[in-house]
């Protein structure tokens, strides 16, 4: 009688649409989405120009070879000291850009926008449309925000709302950057080179730079994703080089490896360098501004911080103009800002660097009291005698070989 067969194992269920769904891993938020090429292509198309200029002829040209002007997708950096026109440059790059019918992003950090300077600097650039209305149609595409502290602007690149950058938005201004850095987080206190610095300013002294090199990461993503040029203008800060003669230095508000590695151009902005004749038949001379490259598509002229080509302009009611002149030093080589490599401090002065020339014997050079008793069986004054012998014998034998007689 055969044995009955075991039963089967029950068949399990295939599991729920709703279970498989659950055990799929998140979407990545770091990964772009998939974009076929005839659909980027016709994007790109209708983006307008790859360049915006900057309202000087001369500048653009020398910020890109094939696109004149600032590129998409790169930081800009424009530094200089207080009245050196680095907001009326950002300004007048944001109007041609509402010209090219894109959008444009203002962050202040300091102070509210003033809509006034926007209206002067439409009203000196017309659009080539050339129709009534559009001078409205263009402020309705322009943005201002407002980030009173470093927090704000993180939370803002950081964190974008989805309506933030605007769609169709070409450029994005940063103004007075450093200003709110040097709040949260200040270069020097009053008590920094004392012992008692607290624990909140050494910690803000740290972070600084860690802080800066998230903001440009953040502002690097934003420009790439949204296919829009970044401008950012900030300050000037005094670098004091003791005790290599030499007097005090201006450089960039900000600073760091890692900000430096983020931004693609640098500029940098300042008035009354070397006035020449073409500036002297000015009616008003001291008007005088400039703008120096400094690092152009990712290459800087030096590690120094050493200025390449220097634009001459002007700032007038109608925004800036440049100045063409022969005598002008757009063409001049680099100038030094700040000096490398400066000369070290001798340790002594040369009065007191004793002379190789001098008649020092063997036993006077380095011997001090006592030595010569603690070294007595450690030197073979025989052996050394027999050098002195051969040495005076051969320096005989070549002063007689070279002697010269001369018959009268």
């Amino acid at each position: 009688m055969s044995e009955p067969a075991p039963p089967s194992p029950p068949r399990q269920a295939p599991p729920s649409s709703s279970t498989t769904t659950a055990r799929q891993p998140p979407p990545s938020s770091h990964r772009l989405p998939t974009v076929s090429a005839s659909e980027a292509l016709l994007s790109l198309q209708s983006r307008g120009p790859r360049s915006i200029s900057t309202g000087l002829d001369q500048l653009n040209s020398l910020l890109g070879a094939t696109n004149a002007g600032l590129g998409r997708g790169k930081i800009t950096e424009i530094w200089g000291p207080s009245g050196s026109a680095k907001s009326s440059l950002a300004l007048q790059t944001a109007t041609h850009a509402l010209n090219n019918g894109s959008s444009v992003v203002w962050v202040d950090a300091t102070t509210p926008f003033a809509i006034n300077r926007l209206n002067h600097f439409l009203a000196a650039n017309p659009s080539s449309h050339g129709h009534d209305s559009e001078k409205d149609s263009r402020l309705d595409r322009f943005h201002a925000y407002s980030t009173p502290t470093v927090a704000h602007l993180l939370a803002l690149t950081l964190h974008p709302p989805q309506s933030f950058p605007p769609p169709g938005t070409a450029l994005m201004v940063i103004d007075d950057l450093h200003a709110i850095f040097e709040v949260s987080y200040p270069r020097n206190r009053a008590n920094t080179f004392t012992s008692h610095k607290s624990e909140a300013a050494r910690w803000a002294a740290g972070r600084r730079y860690g802080i800066m090199g998230t903001l440009v990461s953040a502002l690097k993503k934003l420009a790439a994703l949204n296919d829009m040029a970044i401008v950012v203008t900030t300050g000037c800060a005094t670098r004091v080089r003791p005790h290599s003669g030499l007097g005090a230095v201006l450089v960039p508000g900000m600073g760091g490896a890692e900000w430096e590695a983020g931004i693609s151009n640098r500029l940098v902005m300042f008035r009354d360098f070397k006035l020449g004749s073409w500036a002297q038949q000015q009616q008003d001379p001291e008007s005088a501004r400039y703008v120096g490259l400094q690092k152009v598509n990712g290459v800087a002229f030096s590690d120094e911080g050493e200025t390449g080509q220097v634009v001459p302009f002007v700032v007038d009611k109608d925004g800036l103009k440049g100045v063409i002149n022969k005598d002008s030093t757009a063409g001049a080589p680099v100038v030094t800002l700040a000096a490398s490599s400066p000369a070290k401090c001798r340790k002594r002065p040369y009065s007191d660097v004793a002379d190789a020339n001098t008649a020092e014997g063997r036993d006077e050079y380095g011997w001090l009291n006592g030595d010569e008793a603690d070294a007595e069986g450690l030197v073979d004054e025989a052996a050394l005698l027999e050098d002195d012998e051969a040495a005076a014998t051969t320096a005989t034998e070549d002063d007689t070989s070279a002697t010269i007689v001369i018959d009268d």
